[in-house]
């Protein structure tokens, strides 16, 4: 009868293991020199800088200076409060604009203790 072995306990495993690693850590070295982030390259076709965080702040007043940076956008509010109804036969849930807020949220097949329909959000 034939003796079992563990595979892990195979002559020579550890030598392999290492050189694994070692190439995995060599190949992403090199993808890292040779893969140009999209914002670099850019920045080498419009042959300019990339403004700073704290220039793009200063200038928000003013056109961008390359093609790729972008201005902060000012909040948008609107004039009063209007609730929108999303319905269908499983359930009915009215939304605020006002930060996305969820007023309701009916389940119609399903009933609470009192046999009314399922109301998900706490008033």
């Amino acid at each position: 009868m034939s003796e079992f072995q563990n595979p892990q306990n195979q002559p020579g495993l550890d030598k392999r293991m290492m050189f694994v690693f070692a190439f995995t850590a060599v190949l992403l070295l090199l993808a890292q020199q040779f893969l140009v982030k999209p914002q670099q390259q850019l920045n080498e076709q419009t042959g300019k800088n990339a403004p700073t965080p704290a220039t793009a702040v200063s200038s928000a007043s003013a056109a961008p200076a390359t093609p790729g940076a972008t201005q902060p956008l000012a909040a948008k509010q609107a004039e009063s409060e209007n609730t929108t109804v999303v319905e269908n036969d499983l359930y009915r849930i009215t939304f605020t604009n006002r930060g996305g807020l969820v007023k309701s949220w009916i389940l119609k097949k399903y009933r609470d203790d009192s046999s009314h329909e399922l109301e998900l959000v706490h008033r």
